[in-house]
């Protein structure tokens, strides 16, 4: 996300909270010339200054003042309802049952920069500790193998594990079917997370990005 941006010829600098969300900006003396006060799932309860307007809304997405809704790469979220406008794109590969929820109910901890996912780090089914899937987040991540050969990897991997159902019954045979079923996911999202110079992608489109922030500033200074 953005710490700094200029606008009027003056430098402005921003504040956010734990999941991303923008709370305060600052002048280049450390003045806080707006503060934004959201509820947790993201409805705005106080603006000290809606006339200073900053295009980042709530857990980072892009708000949209006509609408009230925010903008999170492949769907629209509804603060009112707490719930994305569109069904989920991978659908049960994002972890959810509801395929319309958002961060599993609990805004405050989990983040979906994408609206692919429900989980802290925002990757769904690439998330957690099984060691094939971390494995594959290493492969991606290599520079020398990246996305391509990590969705290798996990094919493979699923091909070996539905050889293993043949002899599992009951609960054993659920249990895999389920990993199985996280392991194509990560397998079909991976590479949204992951472009081809190998770096982990958290950030909507930048070209969308760099016309969103010149409709709102002079200039805009990104993390390093």
């Amino acid at each position: 996300m953005p710490v700094a941006m200029t606008k009027g010829g003056q430098r402005y600098y921003f504040a956010y909270d734990q999941v991303g969300t923008l709370r305060v900006v600052t002048d280049a003396s450390g003045n806080a010339v707006k503060r934004i006060r959201y509820d947790s799932f993201g409805n705005i309860l106080t603006d000290s200054d809606p006339l200073f307007e900053v295009p980042f809304g709530f857990a980072g997405g892009l708000h949209d003042r006509d609408t009230g809704l925010v903008r999170f790469g492949y769907r629209d979220y509804d603060p009112d309802a707490g719930r994305w406008t569109a069904k989920d794109p991978i659908l049960f590969a994002g972890g959810d049952t509801d395929l319309y929820g958002y961060c599993l109910g609990d805004p405050v901890n989990w983040v979906d920069p994408f609206g692919l996912a429900n989980d802290q780090s925002g990757m769904g089914p690439l998330s957690g500790s099984d060691s094939d899937i971390v494995k594959a987040r290493e492969i991606a991540a290599d520079k020398n193998a990246g996305p391509a050969e990590a969705k290798k990897y996990l094919k493979n991997t699923i091909r070996e594990e539905r050889e293993k159902l043949k002899n599992l019954k009951g609960k054993e045979r659920k249990k895999l079917l389920k990993r199985i079923d996280q392991l194509k996911g990560a397998m079909k999202v991976i590479p949204r997370y992951y472009p081809p110079q190998a770096y982990p992608l958290f950030i909507i489109n930048p070209d969308l990005m760099r016309q969103i922030l010149d409709d709102h500033s002079d200039s805009c200074l990104n993390e390093s």
